[in-house]
């Protein structure tokens, strides 16, 4: 089997999972920018929020890459990070989870 080949059922399973992992990322985002926001005190600080949230958008576009090419390389990571659950993955054919377990055990160390 190939990896990146992806029945009608795996890709319905992985859009979930993509889109439940992300949903939570961006709701992590945007609370984090209104906490670092509400506290500017001066113009410096304004800079310093716009760099993390430039970093975090460029983090946040780079990680959550959906091209079947790459989703076991971007569930592993997001299962590696604890942003996504194996749970999350059932259904998917039974290499293509031992392949974004095995990576997810490489991203952990």
């Amino acid at each position: 089997m190939n990896l990146e080949d992806w029945s009608k059922t795996e890709k319905q399973i992985a859009r979930r999972a993509f889109d439940k992992a992300l949903d939570v990322e961006k709701a992590r985002f945007l609370e984090e920018f209104k906490s670092r926001s509400a506290r500017i005190d001066d113009l410096p600080q304004i800079w310093e929020v716009i760099d993390w949230a430039e970093r975090r958008a460029r983090y946040i576009d780079s990680t959550y890459d959906y091209r079947y090419s790459r989703l076991i390389h971007v569930f592993a990571q997001l299962v590696a990070e604890k942003k996504l659950d194996i749970a999350d993955l059932s259904g998917l054919a039974d290499e293509k989870l031992f392949g974004i377990k095995t990576v997810a055990e490489i991203f952990g160390k």
